[in-house]
């Protein structure tokens, strides 16, 4: 079964990569990551306790989490940062508590010492409507599919996206 460009497996095998993701992946863009499966991005965001978003920035897939998020909370002005274990290594903490921000990172597993966090604000996530702002802009097929082959028209898309949801 084909749709939109993309291999579906059988039987738990990896799909075959499709023509188109192998053409599209030969003039590669920032952000843009070489998968086995395709293009593969990342969509790093910071919003504010109702859910809007502030700041967006797009990596490739493979990129660790961990290396754009100060550049994200540089200029966000917070009493603390909610975030999952992706974020967590010593120095985001570091930098986040030199600042007098509370991080709420859950530790990783692997951590030799494991940190304490607020486990009853993190668990509010969908509360405070992070999980939820994922999922209003995903309701956008075309975000949620990555139809967009050009990272600039899949980051203005997702600004599309929360205009519309949120200024209204």
């Amino acid at each position: 079964m084909r749709r939109a460009g993309h291999a579906v497996g059988d039987g738990g095998f990896p799909p075959r990569q499709s023509s188109s993701a192998r053409y599209w992946s030969k003039g590669k863009q920032p952000g843009d990551g070489s998968h086995k499966r395709g293009l593969n991005t990342k969509l790093h965001v910071v919003v504010d306790k109702a859910g809007h978003p502030l700041r967006v920035i797009a990596t490739e897939g493979t990129e660790s989490d961990c290396k754009r998020a100060l550049e994200l909370v540089s200029s966000v002005d917070t009493k603390f940062v909610l975030a999952d274990k992706a974020y967590d290594s010593d120095e985001i903490i570091f930098s986040l508590s030199s600042r007098g921000i509370v991080p709420i990172i859950p530790p990783r597993v692997n951590r030799n010492f494991q940190r304490l966090y607020d486990k009853n604000i993190y668990k509010k996530r969908h509360v405070i409507n992070i999980e939820n702002t994922f999922l209003r802009v995903k309701e956008w097929r075309s975000l949620s599919t990555r139809y967009f082959k050009n990272i600039s028209s899949f980051v203005s898309a997702f600004h599309i996206r929360s205009i519309s949801l949120f200024a209204g």
